[in-house]
């Protein structure tokens, strides 16, 4: 299983593509959406790599990620930053400061700050593990793309 973006080339460069893509919320694949004020949209670049030869900037591709991949980065981002926030209130709550809820819950709320500013260095190794491949968009999809 893979999770899949469709987008434009910007630039090329070797086997790496910057492709932009349209991010769109939920509402998104709504019936009324386009008449909706509430829809948000918004773009990013995505950095990928192809073997296509052929792909070339304005040409669309399609974006693959393994599923894996982003469950990885749900954990990394936010399920292991909630787990250490929550183990370390209750632990300075029942340990380190029993009775003194505003000192556990600034030290509870600076421990995930810290493992954020641990991860920057982690920055360019991270990235080698989330990585997008560019495959050219088939024919039969291009008629119902919604690329940017």
């Amino acid at each position: 299983m893979s999770v899949e973006h469709t987008g434009r080339i910007e630039q090329r460069k070797g086997n790496t593509v910057q492709v932009r893509i349209a991010q769109q919320s939920a509402c998104g694949s709504c019936e009324a959406s386009g008449r909706c004020m509430a829809e948000n949209k918004s773009e990013a670049i995505i950095e990928a790599f192809t073997d296509d030869t052929n792909l070339h900037p304005g040409d669309t591709v399609v974006l693959m990620a393994h599923k894996h991949t982003g469950l990885k980065a749900v954990f990394l981002a936010y399920v292991f930053p909630l787990l250490l926030l929550v183990s370390s209130l209750v632990l300075s709550l029942t340990l380190l400061f029993p009775g003194n809820e505003t000192v556990a819950a600034l030290l509870a709320l600076l421990v995930p700050v810290i493992y954020y500013c641990l991860l920057v260095p982690f920055k360019r190794q991270l990235a080698g593990t989330f990585r997008f491949k560019a495959t050219a968009l088939p024919i039969d999809k291009l008629s119902t793309t919604n690329e940017p």
